[in-house]
């Protein structure tokens, strides 16, 4: 009986290309004949090689998509609790009347009466005579 029919039958369907491929390289590289009964131990591992290289392919597309999947839903979970959680606010703030705060007003009427002060004060300065002098040819 030769390796392929021996794989055949041991494994069930006939070996692919790359499958005699790796055989043929194992039994060359331990110096298998194809009456060698170590052949009855490389066949079967040479099958669950092959399986378990095609199910870690199928295993990792499975896992991608799924994980792909969890992603969406969880990004969609989060976008609706953040639009919730932003209408709470608005709902909030709406109800509230409107108040001064008490930390923030001081530093913003010296802002809005410091700005106007500043603005004068550079335009006084950079004309081109004095403020003070007034006219030249008064006595």
């Amino acid at each position: 009986m030769s390796v392929e029919e021996a794989f055949a039958k041991a494994v069930g369907h006939q070996s692919s290309e790359k499958e005699r491929a790796r055989l043929y390289r194992v039994g060359d590289a331990l110096g298998l004949h194809d009456n060698d009964a170590f052949w009855s131990i490389v066949m079967p591992l040479e099958h669950y090689d092959a399986f378990f290289r095609q199910s870690s392919a199928q295993l990792a597309e499975q896992t991608s998509r799924s994980i792909d999947g969890e992603a969406a839903q969880v990004q969609r979970v989060l976008s609706e609790t953040v639009a919730e959680a932003s209408e709470e606010i608005a709902r909030k703030l709406a109800e509230k009347p409107v108040e001064l705060h008490h930390v923030t007003t001081p530093p913003a009427a010296v802002v809005a009466f410091g700005g106007p002060c500043v603005a004068s004060g550079y335009s006084l300065a950079s004309a081109d005579k004095p403020f003070a002098h007034g006219d030249e040819g008064a006595p």
